[in-house]
């Protein structure tokens, strides 16, 4: 995945720990982030951040469940092993698109409706 991502002209930053991911995530405004462990977790901790991050889980046997779950979650989408460098490609660059525009984002709420909650 980090090869992929990398020579397809990404800038990848590697998380040892989940709360080096939050760190990371926090410090550098990243849009996309790939979760392969303690995915629930990075999408709660992405929906928080003003920054939108779209979460794409990676699984070694991705099922619709899994992709359903994440999804509901408000996960973007779901990629399975062993990855597809067209597919990773594709669904990372839709990420990245998607979470530059926030009003679209699962976990977003404009501030009208905020207040009507």
């Amino acid at each position: 995945m980090l090869g992929i991502l990398a020579s397809g002209g990404w800038t990848v930053y590697e998380a040892a720990t989940y709360a080096e991911a939050v760190a990371l995530l926090e410090q550098l405004k990243i849009p996309v982030v790939i979760a392969d462990g303690a995915w629930r977790e990075m999408i709660h901790a992405a929906g928080r951040l003003p920054t939108h991050a779209s979460v794409i889980v990676t699984a070694p046997f991705a099922d619709e469940a899994l992709w359903a779950e994440v999804l509901n979650l408000g996960g973007y989408d779901v990629l399975s092993q062993p990855f597809d460098v067209n597919e990773v490609t594709r669904i990372a660059q839709a990420a990245h698109r998607r979470s530059r525009t926030p009003y679209f984002h699962p976990m977003y709420q404009p501030e009208s409706a905020k207040a009507a909650i």
